[in-house]
């Protein structure tokens, strides 16, 4: 019998138990460094918003030592359409109905898909994600959709005999509870294992950010229907973004992880 004993806190957290399956981070290109994978020793996967790798990019070779890689499909920009040799997952096009993410309508999306299909079973993906929608603000000349749901159903409904294994979506909340009951009624509607593949807190104040990924997290790993997730992300130190740079798992312009970093990167179940 797994003995688990979880003391969270505003400040840190204590944890005995076992690594989690589900937790990831999103690697921020943004003031990215060599060093910033090695920060990180609990992480069960990771992402960078590309096909090929950030370290690649910018030359560097250390990777996240023991975590999954999983690729993306951020766009319908084509330029670079090679799924990594090993790859088991592929996730799909970024924040479809932000006009300043993938902006995709939902007939473009389907279209489009047949070509990460193909590109999937040549690379022998086993688990091909959704486009991930999330909520959007500021009407038709920002958003194509204002909920995930609108954009969702619309894409299933045209894209109804697509290969979509899970269902990736953001959410950005300091209420644990409401992203528990978005990501319910996501499940509920679509019957699809979900990845939350950003999520994060829209606040300044550390405590309140320490809070509630203290009370999230127990909450996405006794979720069945959470298949992963990543926080939302490794470094932003851009104040004027809607998530502040409190939310970062690294320091700005350093090495280590934050507190909250700490506290993201012990967290197990």
């Amino acid at each position: 019998m797994k003995i688990a004993l979880l003391l969270l806190s505003i400040g840190g957290a204590l944890v005995t138990g076992v690594p989690s399956t589900k937790k990831g981070v999103c690697m921020s290109p943004a003031g990215y460094t060599c060093t910033d994978p090695e920060q990180f020793n609990n992480l069960a996967w990771y992402y960078d918003w590309s096909m090929k790798p950030v370290h690649e990019k910018i030359y560097c070779t250390n990777t996240l030592p023991g975590s999954e890689r999983v690729p993306m499909k951020k766009s319908m920009q084509w330029a670079y359409m090679t799924i990594p040799s090993g790859s088991k997952y592929l996730l799909g096009f970024n924040e479809v109905n932000h006009k300043t993410q993938a902006n995709m309508k939902p007939q473009e999306a389907a279209y489009y898909w047949a070509r990460l299909e193909k590109a999937a079973k040549k690379a022998n993906v086993i688990g091909l994600v959704s486009p991930s929608a999330a909520y959007c603000g500021g009407g038709p000349t920002k958003c194509i959709t204002t909920t995930a749901i609108e954009w969702y159903d619309a894409f299933f409904q045209i894209c109804s005999n697509c290969r979509i294994d899970h269902i990736a979506t953001h959410h950005f909340s300091c209420d644990p509870d409401e992203t528990m009951a978005y990501l319910a009624e996501l499940y509920e509607k679509y019957t699809k294992p979900i990845w939350l593949t950003e999520f994060a807190c829209p606040s300044s104040d550390y405590t309140t950010v320490a809070a509630y990924m203290n009370g999230v997290l127990p909450l996405l790993e006794e979720a069945p229907y959470v298949f992963r997730y990543a926080w939302y992300s490794t470094r932003n130190t851009n104040p004027n973004l809607y998530i502040p740079p409190i939310n970062s798992l690294l320091e700005e312009g350093g090495t280590g992880l934050t507190t909250l970093g700490q506290i993201y990167d012990s967290y197990q179940p």
